[in-house]
């Protein structure tokens, strides 16, 4: 929703209209589906939602709220800030059971590849092991009950190379790579616990 000219404009977000059509919609959802596990806002900047009181709003409203979900792309500066900036706001009683949902989360982005189109980084065979390295980062992080990756196929439109599958329907190294981590048992997988 803070995409702005997608879904909204400044203006009409600047006027809460996203806050107004969560708290309508959650309540919709509930009266249709009382058992329905709701979230959002899904922002694409998570700093987004300190400054349009959107937590406040569903506090006020006593909207449900059972994830909170937002972007991250490790790009230095917001992996993992955005992470601790959700943690801080999430810090009050009414958001106690409130998990935490990366809706869209990469290793790539505009400063390493990610406007490079077919020559991006992400196209290249050592992409598998930094999406393995990301997944991991994101793994230690227990303070996040789901993660899901950026882009599963790359788009249409230009020479995206976000996706893990390119447009002809061929997987990825980094696709291979999150498959074989897929793939893994769970008790076959030895974390070091320190000391």
């Amino acid at each position: 929703p803070d995409l702005f000219g997608v879904f909204f404009d400044y203006d009409d977000f600047n006027q809460k209209l996203y806050n107004e059509l969560y708290v309508c919609g959650a309540a919709g959802i509930l009266e249709a589906d009382p058992d329905a596990t709701i979230g959002g806002p899904a922002f694409a900047i998570a700093e987004s939602a300190g400054s349009t009181n959107f937590l406040k709003v569903v506090k006020k409203t006593e909207s449900p709220l059972d994830f909170f979900s937002f972007h991250s792309y490790m790009d230095g500066t917001t992996w993992p800030a955005e992470l601790d900036y959700t943690n801080k706001l999430l810090d009050d009683d009414y958001f106690l059971t409130t998990a935490i949902h990366i809706n869209e989360f990469s290793w790539l982005h505009a400063d390493n590849g990610g406007n490079d189109g077919k020559n991006s980084a992400f196209n290249k065979y050592h992409a598998a092991s930094r999406t393995l390295d990301a997944v991991m980062a994101v793994v230690e992080r227990t303070d996040v009950q789901w993660v899901h990756w950026a882009q599963a196929m790359e788009s249409t439109v230009g020479s995206d190379p976000y996706g893990l599958i390119y447009k002809n329907g061929s997987v990825k190294a980094a696709y291979n790579a999150i498959k074989m981590y897929n793939d893994m048992p769970v008790w076959r997988y030895s974390a070091d616990q320190g000391e």
